[in-house]
């Protein structure tokens, strides 16, 4: 591998690290973190597409949005939390806010380009995915 391939799979890395914290992180902090602190609240009181009760409406987003982003930030089963985190904000930009104006619904789409990114390029080799790869539990994951 000559010099440039190798400078170029470092910058993939660091991107794919850099995607990873700021949208799993943010998403984490400023979303998961506030709806799982007011869980109490939200499960009787929240949006409620597909005809879920709001419990089930909840229980999902936090899972996406609190759980899911954990593991993204780990780049553990990034791809798979990734999607999940996909759905919710195609679910958020599309249904939810639907009727709103788009400045409303930037974020949810901002969100959605970014969990698409990592979805499609993976944690890269920054992540306990890669570790995981590496190492001989890559055989049993």
């Amino acid at each position: 591998m000559n010099t440039k391939q190798t400078i170029q799979l470092v910058a993939t890395d660091l991107t794919l690290l850099a995607a990873r914290l700021i949208f799993g992180g943010y998403m984490f902090w400023e979303h998961g973190m506030k709806k799982w602190y007011k869980w109490d609240v939200i499960q009787h009181d929240f949006a409620t597409p597909f005809g879920l009760p709001p419990y089930w409406s909840a229980a999902l987003t936090i899972f996406a949005e609190y759980y899911c982003c954990i593991l993204i930030v780990f780049g553990l089963f990034t791809r798979w939390a990734s999607i999940s985190n996909l759905i919710c904000m195609l679910v958020a930009a599309l249904v939810i806010h639907a009727g709103d104006p788009m400045g409303d619904r930037e974020s949810a789409f901002l969100y959605l380009a970014g969990f698409a990114v990592i979805a499609l390029y993976g944690a890269g080799r920054i992540s306990v995915d890669h570790w995981i790869k590496k190492t001989r539990l890559g055989r049993w994951v």
